[in-house]
């Protein structure tokens, strides 16, 4: 089940990911796959 995270910084996505892993820790198995965007709006 894929949850996109490209939410604005600060909205408690690192506590959603880290509830959810906790939660299904044993249940499924689970992978993150995570990259960062450069773009114009870090340089601000």
């Amino acid at each position: 089940m894929p949850l996109p995270e490209a939410i604005a910084p600060g909205s408690g996505k690192t506590t959603l990911l880290e509830k959810t892993l906790s939660d299904l820790k044993g249940e499924l198995p689970i992978a993150v796959v995570e990259g960062d965007q450069a773009t114009l709006h870090d340089a601000e």
